[in-house]
């Protein structure tokens, strides 16, 4: 039984969530769950805060938020159907969680009714393409959204941020308001590769507040990109530059995919960056070995020793399978380090560098049991 559109087009079509929806009742989380969102959302929705769950569908996201002490909750869908699904799911444990019928290029809520407006894919499924037609839709929707938002309200929105959608979002929110961007890191350790390469695209969090406005103060035009989990922000200049922020980890994260099996002869390389750096601080190499020549295991790391990178040992592709080979795992890393920056120390080094390296753990090594990588000596 096909759930799947013959076209994304057909996301655009009332008829078609209405089958999705009565062909499958379970719930159905388009990017990721609840415990993969909730750090991000508990940082800019507050318990006491009025939130419209902007196309709920199925999911458990209002549900889970219920549960955690966000009891002011309306949740609106296109699809009867849904609705009817959710509200017999919650009528009993979740009585004041509301579910209703609505459009959103149409809504009936008063003007500035919610403090924040949460949108899980729903302007993914309706924004398929930058066709005239859709356009118009979701400039009338992202209207209606703002429209309902209180002053310093939220608009959190969902996405796997393609490029036509970074562009219309970000240019709809681009005066007064200040627009954040957080990437998710979805939570699918030891999971076998299924779904296609669709399953490897990080999601992301646009969290757009809407700032009162200081007679003879210039119109606010802020963009920044949380850059890791301790929640500092790089304040960046334009549309291209948080356009360019999320290609570049769209392709991280596409490596990381690729790197989930293990591909015996090929190298892949990555460059990790400081973010105030304008070169790299570490080089890896990831080479693979046959199973069969994996006499010592199935991972470990190799830092080359700092002024010897261009050694053909370790700066060659014969020379570094020469080495994974005499190492003897199925996958070796090799770090290399790069003269024009300072390092503390090794053991700095190795800290640093094996947090990061195990994010290229095979899928059939994150099976095992849960080790240290193993670090070679020279």
């Amino acid at each position: 039984m096909s759930l799947l559109p013959r076209s994304t087009a057909e996301f655009q079509r009332k008829e078609y969530w209405e089958k999705f929806f009565s062909k499958r009742s379970v719930p159905f989380e388009w990017y990721g769950e609840y415990t993969d969102l909730c750090h991000v959302l508990h940082k800019y929705i507050k318990r006491s805060s009025k939130v419209l769950m902007a196309g709920c569908g199925n999911s458990r996201l209002s549900e889970d938020l219920y549960d955690a002490g966000f009891n002011s909750i309306d949740n609106v869908d296109i699809s009867a159907t849904v609705i009817r699904q959710m509200t017999d799911r919650n009528k009993l444990k979740r009585s004041n969680l509301q579910f209703l019928q609505m459009d959103l290029l149409k809504m009936s809520f008063a003007d500035n009714t919610f403090d924040c407006v949460v949108d899980k894919g729903t302007l993914d499924a309706i924004m398929t393409d930058n066709a005239a037609v859709t356009v118009q839709k979701v400039t009338t929707m992202i209207s209606e959204i703002r429209r309902v938002l209180r002053n310093n309200g939220r608009y959190i929105c969902v996405s796997l941020a393609q490029g036509h959608i970074v562009d219309f979002i970000v240019g709809q929110f681009a005066s007064g308001w200040l627009v954040r961007l957080h990437q998710v890191k979805l939570d699918d350790s030891g999971k076998e590769m299924t779904g296609g390469i669709g399953k490897a695209l990080p999601v992301f969090v646009f969290i757009m507040t809407k700032v009162t406005p200081i007679e003879g103060r210039p119109i606010l035009k802020l963009y920044e990109v949380v850059q890791d989990e301790s929640g500092k922000c790089i304040r960046l200049d334009s549309i291209d530059q948080i356009r360019g922020h999320v290609e570049d980890a769209q392709q991280a994260a596409l490596v990381e995919w690729h790197l989930r099996s293990v591909h015996p002869g090929e190298s892949t390389q990555i460059d990790l960056w400081t973010t105030d750096s304008k070169e790299p601080k570490y080089t890896l190499t990831v080479v693979d070995q046959l199973k069969g020549k994996a006499k010592n295991g199935q991972f470990a790391i190799f830092i080359v020793p700092h002024g010897r990178e261009i050694d053909w040992l370790f700066s060659s592709d014969n020379g570094r399978q020469q080495l994974a080979e005499s190492a003897g795992y199925e996958r070796l890393v090799v770090v290399t380090l790069h003269r024009w920056h300072q390092y503390m120390s090794l053991d700095a080094v190795k800290d640093e560098v094996s947090a990061k390296a195990v994010e290229f753990l095979q899928v059939s090594a994150r099976n095992t049991k849960k080790v240290g990588p193993k670090l070679l000596p020279l």
